[in-house]
């Protein structure tokens, strides 16, 4: 379909109109090409788009028909005609992002990292829509940058992006818990650490004059900032003499604390779905430090009849562990079971109980003590 605008320069392309239908008539041996303001004009069927004219919107139209039939490769042939005959048309930004969203949709991170980037550089629109697809197209910039495993070109990209002093507070969030997850992923804990509490405290305040609908933002960097912390309680490895393992037994339980808390403000924040997950977490934290406790060695020094006292003592100490752990795996199990999302969690709480029951079967003293001391 032939899109003109008779508005401007509509006498130059009459007078082209003419010399093209006057090329026609005569027989013009070789097929003839007229580019003017926007719009091509041809003696013959063009082979991609079957279309004797087109300009910048037939264009970006007829790639969005062929996408939705399922014809990814002519869609994108026809995208990159668009953007190498009508480098400034308004359908440029647009051409590009959906480029990019279509390499992202089968996995080649690579070429649509390279139709994101091209976005990335050029400059600021003035246009609201344009600005919102500019911004999109760093996120997605960032996402593809993480797949290809190069954490620190994300953080990179998120630190642009949050130099803008126009984004959003929502935007300002998702960008704040992108980069805490980039370094996170990148094995950078303390400054992931400080950039999610950064992520938190914003969700607060801007909570206060601003309604936030979505509120996973706030549960994933709550949820990240729990899983720092247990893998610094795992770093914590127990071990005799009597100095060092009170030592560190204090601080692995301090630093098991200060996971729970950040796992149940994640849940505060979440849906069934996180609710699942944190609950998960924080019941095996318990139950790791129950594994490691009993599995330990009584120390050498100790006679027979030593053994059997400390070994009784440390049965006495330990179901209270298991008691917490069963605890924060059933009240998550009860809430993950509300949620279609939760399945795999749910699968993985519902073994936890199981494997939990038929080891606290072998440690408590009697049915009664079984839910004592619980969260």
């Amino acid at each position: 379909m032939l899109k003109l605008n008779l508005n401007r320069n509509s006498s130059r392309r009459c007078v082209v109109v003419a010399l093209v239908l006057q090329a026609c008539a005569h027989g013009q041996p070789e097929p003839l090409r007229v580019v003017l303001d926007g719009l091509v004009l041809r003696t013959d069927r063009d082979p991609l788009t079957n279309l004797e004219a087109y300009d910048p919107p037939t264009l970006f139209h007829l790639a969005l028909e062929e996408e939705r039939k399922g014809k990814v490769a002519v869609a994108r042939r026809i995208y990159l005609r668009l953007l190498e005959e009508f480098p400034e048309s308004s359908f440029w930004l647009a051409s590009r992002f959906n480029l990019g969203l279509s390499f992202e949709g089968t996995e080649e991170w690579q070429q649509a990292t390279e139709h994101y980037l091209a976005i990335a550089v050029s400059s600021l629109p003035k246009v609201e829509a344009d600005r919102r697809v500019w911004l999109d197209a760093h996120f997605r910039l960032a996402v593809c940058t993480s797949k290809s495993g190069d954490w620190w070109r994300a953080v990179a990209v998120f630190e642009y992006v949050l130099g803008e002093e126009w984004i959003s507070p929502v935007q300002r969030l998702e960008a704040l818990v992108g980069k805490g997850i980039a370094l996170h992923e990148a094995d950078d804990a303390t400054g992931a650490e400080i950039v999610f509490a950064k992520a938190l405290r914003h969700f607060q305040e801007a909570s206060r004059v601003e309604r936030f609908d979505d509120r996973g933002l706030a549960a994933e960097a709550a949820f990240r900032m729990g899983e720092i912390t247990r893998n610094r309680y795992e770093s914590v490895k127990l071990a005799f003499p009597q100095e060092i393992l009170m030592q560190r037994l204090e601080e692995k339980c301090e630093l098991l604390l200060a996971a729970q808390s950040r796992y149940l403000r994640a849940i505060r924040y979440g849906d069934a779905h996180t609710v699942a997950a944190a609950g998960l977490c924080i019941g095996s934290l318990y139950e790791s430090l129950h594994d490691m406790i009993v599995g330990m060695e009584a120390p050498r020094e100790l006679s027979d009849a030593q053994v059997s006292v400390y070994e009784e003592e440390v049965r006495q100490r330990v179901r209270v562990l298991v008691a917490k752990a069963l605890s924060a795996y059933e009240r998550s199990l009860e809430v993950g079971r509300r949620a279609s999302t939760a399945q795999a969690w749910v699968a993985r709480l519902e073994a936890a109980v199981d494997r939990l029951q038929s080891v606290y079967l072998g440690t408590a003293a009697s049915p009664e003590t079984t839910f004592e001391n619980r969260l």
